[in-house]
């Protein structure tokens, strides 16, 4: 056997580089060239199913050095404790330190630091903090960072509508949820066109309590429609059909 094809498949939308630009490419190649010393060429290619796309590349045993090099390259930087951090898009997606990351974190200081003229924590890394003062500071960093990184989509989102191209993005489409928005006319349809009974088809059907509530109140007679809701919304949650769901926590801003 001279020659291999080795085939990867990704199932993911996101953008894959080209074989010969690819460090997962050429490590798999590498592997093969070893394991098969016969082996002159190997094609590698990735097939990308949602973004209908096969990517391909020959790599020739000539390589395998550069090959092993780089590879060598990117494990004993990994491996290495000392080793500076580089974040990135392609890997940091994938990585489970980055609440620790001191590169992850320099760069939102910075942002914060610029975009909302903030005091910064003195630790960031935010497992790290211990002070509730400090803390306060890294809510602030990370609002700011928040409203920064929705501003950033934006503009961008504006920038491609322009007529922009960004490199590695570009405008994808999914279909909305689907909704009936009037639930009579629907019922009116799937009596005749299905065997539903009514009392399978309620089970199918959400309740808006504001529209409830609005509905309640326009029925209401004048100066009642605030107590005609309360008495009924009592009697639903007194009956178990009016349910609120478990509170939700969350840190908000202390009210001067």
């Amino acid at each position: 056997m001279t020659h291999a094809t080795v085939i990867d498949y990704k199932f993911g939308k996101g953008f894959v580089d080209a074989p010969a630009d690819n460090m997962q490419a050429k490590a798999y190649v590498a592997g093969a060239f070893q394991k098969y010393p016969t082996v002159e060429t190997a094609e590698f290619i990735f097939v990308i199913p949602q973004r209908n796309e096969i990517l391909r590349h020959t790599f020739e045993r000539k390589e395998l050095p550069t090959l092993v090099e780089e590879v060598k390259r990117v494990v004993d930087a990994a491996e290495n404790p000392d080793s500076p951090y580089s974040p990135s898009e392609e890997t940091c997606i994938f990585c489970g330190e980055k609440p620790r990351c001191p590169a992850i974190n320099t760069a939102v200081a910075k942002v914060a630091d610029k975009y909302g003229e903030l005091k910064l924590p003195e630790e960031f890394h935010s497992s790290a903090i211990t002070s509730p003062d400090q803390m306060a500071k890294a809510l602030q960093a990370a609002s700011i960072l928040e409203r920064w990184a929705k501003s950033v989509r934006h503009h961008a989102m504006e920038m491609v509508l322009e007529g922009g191209e960004i490199p590695g993005y570009e405008i994808k489409h999914r279909q909305a949820k689907r909704t009936v928005r009037d639930v009579q006319s629907a019922w009116n349809i799937l009596q005749h066109k299905t065997m539903l009974n009514l009392h399978e088809f309620l089970p199918a059907c959400s309740v808006s309590i504001t529209e409830l509530e609005k509905a309640i109140k326009a029925l209401a007679p004048r100066g009642q429609k605030k107590a005609l809701v309360e008495e009924v919304f009592d009697a639903l949650q007194d009956e178990g059909i009016l349910y609120r769901g478990d509170e939700i926590s969350f840190l908000g801003k202390t009210l001067k």
